[in-house]
C-alpha cells in the first residue's frame, strides 16, 4: 500500500506523501479490506483523484527520478494510529483496515476531508468495516464447526503474554522491564490507559503488565524471555546488583537459563542458547 501511495505522489507531481496519497494507496490495494469498504461506500480511486490537483510540471533541467519523498506529519500519524487500532482490536497484524481507521482518526488530514466530501463520513466507514470484520469471524466459525481449518482466522502465532501486578505498578514495571531488562515500552491504546499497567515489546511479541485487584504473584506460570547468549551473564549480574533473586537452572538441554522475580514476585525466566 505504501508503494502505491508513493506511485500516486509521483504521478501527481507532489513533493510529499500525505494522508490523501495514503487514501489513494488504500483504494488501489484491491485485495485489501479497506478497498472493499471504500467501494461499498462509493469511494473509488478515480473519485479521490478528482479531488486532488496535480503539481507543476517538472523542471526540464531537474535530475530524473531517485529522490526520496518525505511523509507529512499527518501521514506518519496515520501509520501510528493504524498500529493502535490493530492493538485495540486484538489483531497481531496491521492490515489496510487498520490504516483506514487510522486515516479517519487523523481528521485534520486531506484524506479524511476528501472522504467526508465524498459522503463517506468516519462513522459510516467504521460501521461498515466492523460489519465486514464480523463477517470474517462468522464465516471462520462456520468453517470450524464443519471441521474445516479456518483460513482467515487460523492461529498464526503468539501475540502477547499478560503478567498481573498490583495497582500503582507502573513505575516499578518501567524500571524492571524497561531499565533492567531493556524492553521497549509500547504505548497503550487510549481506551485502555485508564486501567493502568504498562506494555512492552519482546521481539515480535508483547509483554503486558496489567493491574489485578486482589493480586497474588504467579510462582509457577511465567514468561520465558530469550536473550543473546553473550548477554545472559551480564543480565544476571545487572539484576543481582539491583537486588533481584537469581536462580540458575541447568536442566534444559541446549540452553542456559536462570529464574528471577519481577518487583511483585512473579516468576520470570531468562534463557539463551547454550
Amino acid at each position: 500500500m505504501i508503494v502505491l501511495a508513493q506511485e500516486e505522489t509521483v504521478e501527481l507531481r507532489h513533493d510529499h506523501i500525505g494522508t490523501e496519497h495514503l487514501l489513494l494507496g488504500l483504494a488501489r490495494e484491491q485485495e485489501g479490506l479497506a478497498a472493499r469498504v471504500l467501494r461499498s461506500l462509493g469511494v473509488t480511486v478515480e473519485s479521490v483523484r478528482e479531488q486532488l490537483q496535480p503539481g507543476p510540471a517538472p523542471d526540464s533541467d531537474a535530475e530524473p527520478g531517485g529522490r526520496q519523498i518525505p511523509f507529512t506529519p499527518g501521514a506518519k500519524s496515520v501509520l501510528q494510529l493504524g498500529l493502535r487500532e490493530a492493538i485495540g482490536l486484538g489483531h497481531n497484524y496491521i492490515g489496510t483496515e487498520h490504516l483506514l481507521l487510522g486515516l479517519i482518526r487523523e481528521d485534520d488530514g486531506d484524506g479524511a476531508r476528501i472522504l467526508t466530501r465524498l459522503g463517506a463520513e468516519p462513522e459510516k466507514i467504521r460501521g461498515e468495516l466492523m460489519s465486514m470484520l464480523s463477517g470474517r469471524v462468522s464465516a471462520a466459525s462456520r468453517r470450524w464447526q464443519r471441521g474445516q481449518r479456518p483460513g482467515v482466522m487460523s492461529v498464526v502465532g503468539l501475540d502477547h503474554v499478560q503478567l498481573a501486578a498490583p495497582a500503582g505498578c507502573e513505575a516499578d514495571a518501567r524500571r524492571f522491564f524497561g531499565e533492567l531488562l531493556g524492553l521497549v515500552e509500547i504505548e497503550k491504546p487510549q481506551a485502555l490507559r485508564a486501567r493502568g499497567g504498562v506494555w512492552f515489546g519482546v521481539g515480535s511479541q508483547q509483554l503486558h503488565v496489567g493491574v489485578q485487584e486482589g493480586f497474588v504473584p504467579a510462582r509457577k506460570a511465567h514468561p520465558a524471555i530469550r536473550v543473546e547468549p553473550d548477554a545472559l551473564d551480564e543480565l544476571a549480574q545487572r539484576l543481582d546488583s539491583a537486588g533481584a533473586k537469581i536462580l540458575w537452572d541447568d536442566d534444559l538441554d541446549g540452553a542456559r537459563r536462570f529464574y528471577t522475580e519481577d518487583p511483585w514476585g512473579n516468576r520470570i525466566e531468562l534463557l539463551a542458547q547454550a
